[in-house]
């Protein structure tokens, strides 16, 4: 159905392709809207994945006051939940006032009981007003371009990452562009989440992102003729998001991700990018101190729940006690089989 509620003078639509254009109209002019609201994401996660959308609309007076962009997950390994914006860290409700997102929200757990769903998930940048239940172990973390890159070279980068910078730039690292070199990056990523025990994308994942976003960045790093580090990059609005980096363990003494960062951020600044979004990393882990080194500045990540069959938060934090046993048995499978089977249960984990 073309309205599936009406609450107050808000009603509820669930999108159509018919309403592509103000869909794409509301996201540009809101300031809250992400990447993760972008209509080729949900063709990424439905293509590659086979998982169904719910896209909810809030219009007032025929014009668009809110969204909110969801998946069905039948996970065999976690069971359904309804997710924001899967395989992306950000990118749950946008609406213009708190009347909507409540409208929106009622209407999601509608389709939460009918689904018989455990959960819904939304991941936001600002918090809901709402009864949910609320997560904040994440940030993601962002560096403000605007300084200008002899700037930041300067006064933003921690010292020990500038010689770093310069140290890779010495052992003979370079970097290159080009959607050509994907497979490379994917053979590197499976490899690097396999020694962090993880299941990783596939090519086809990849490939689909290129369909869908043709002006995304792949950069690849290669030392001598061997590529040994690869960076994925896409864009939306004023931002350039990194949401894949891997590297070669056997090459980290080089410093190729430092590399990496250090060339985008040369590239974006170049473009007339506004900021670089380093992607998300619990507070002050390794990730998180590593980020902050190159004077990237934490934004807290809101991931807030509506329980409908659990009694609570669900953890799939690959650090939780519960995933040690799988975790260090995926680390010590083969690598070839890995590869082949990783995407079947990357799947299940949005």
């Amino acid at each position: 159905m073309d309205k599936i509620q009406q609450q107050d003078s808000v009603q509820i639509k669930l999108y159509q392709p018919s309403f592509q254009d103000e869909w794409n109209r509301y996201i540009l002019k809101s300031p809250d809207s992400v990447f993760g609201h972008h209509l080729g994401w949900k063709d990424v996660v439905a293509e590659t994945y086979g998982h169904k959308p719910f896209y909810l609309m809030g219009f007032k007076d025929n014009a668009v006051v809110g969204i909110l962009p969801l998946f069905l997950i039948k996970s065999f390994i976690f069971g359904k939940c309804l997710v924001t914006s899967p395989y992306l860290t950000f990118g749950g409700l946008v609406s213009d006032d708190e009347d909507v997102a409540a409208a929106l929200i009622d209407q999601a757990i509608q389709i939460a009981h009918i689904e018989k769903v455990r959960y819904i998930e939304i991941r936001n940048e600002k918090p809901i007003v709402y009864s949910l239940q609320n997560k904040s172990v994440y940030c993601t973390l962002v560096l403000n371009l605007s300084l200008g890159i002899k700037k930041i070279w300067h006064s933003s980068l921690h010292p020990s990452t500038r010689r770093n910078i310069q140290k890779a730039c010495r052992s003979g690292l370079a970097v290159v562009e080009g959607h050509d070199y994907l497979k490379y990056f994917v053979d590197i990523n499976a490899r690097n989440m396999h020694r962090l025990g993880t299941p990783a994308h596939d090519y086809r994942f990849f490939s689909n992102i290129i369909r869908y976003f043709p002006e995304s960045t792949l950069l690849m790093v290669r030392f001598k003729r061997t590529f040994i580090g690869g960076m994925f990059l896409v864009y939306f609005k004023n931002t350039v998001l990194m949401p894949w980096i891997a590297s070669l363990q056997s090459y980290f003494h080089l410093r190729p991700n430092n590399l990496l960062y250090w060339e985008a951020i040369q590239r974006a600044d170049e473009k007339g990018y506004r900021f670089f979004d380093f992607g998300r990393s619990k507070q002050n882990s390794g990730t998180y101190r590593f980020k902050m080194q190159y004077g990237a500045k934490p934004v807290q990540l809101y991931y807030q729940y509506y329980l409908n069959s659990v009694h609570k938060i669900p953890n799939f934090d690959p650090e939780n006690p519960v995933f040690s046993f799988p975790v260090s048995v995926w680390k010590k499978m083969p690598v070839f089989i890995t590869k082949r089977i990783g995407h079947r249960i990357i799947r299940n984990i949005p």
